[in-house]
């Protein structure tokens, strides 16, 4: 069974930019239905990155090398990380930037709820 980290935060816009500054390369990006790469970084960083904007997305996923590492679906309040995130964490955690904790479900089986969830709303 895989476990993955479930993670709360109000500070929404410092997580991510701290996710898109350190996890930039050989990334894909899906920010509702809209996919970015690596060459996006500096303008999401610039546009997207606000507490405002964030909480209107509904559905974030980050890959790096096809690993699902980031995403969120409905609300960023549903945050998770892949546990290999884990020492990425628990420096956010040591900072007061989130909480978080680890959770025994099948990442696979979540990351195919959340798209057909956003498949649905798109039909």
């Amino acid at each position: 069974m895989d476990k993955i980290i479930s993670i709360e935060t109000t500070r929404f816009s410092e997580l991510l930019k701290r996710i898109l500054n350190l996890y930039n390369k050989n990334v894909q990006i899906r920010i509702n239905q809209k996919s970015f790469n690596e060459k996006d970084i500096e303008y999401l960083l610039n546009t997207w990155c606000t507490n405002k904007n964030i909480k209107s997305t509904v559905f974030f996923n980050l890959k790096q090398n096809d690993e699902e590492l980031f995403g969120f679906f409905d609300h960023p309040y549903n945050f998770w990380a892949d546990v290999s995130m884990l020492p990425f964490i628990e420096e956010l955690a040591n900072e007061k930037i989130i909480r978080f904790s680890i959770l025994r479900q099948k990442k696979s089986k979540l990351i195919h709820w959340f798209k057909k969830i956003l498949k649905l709303n798109n039909e």
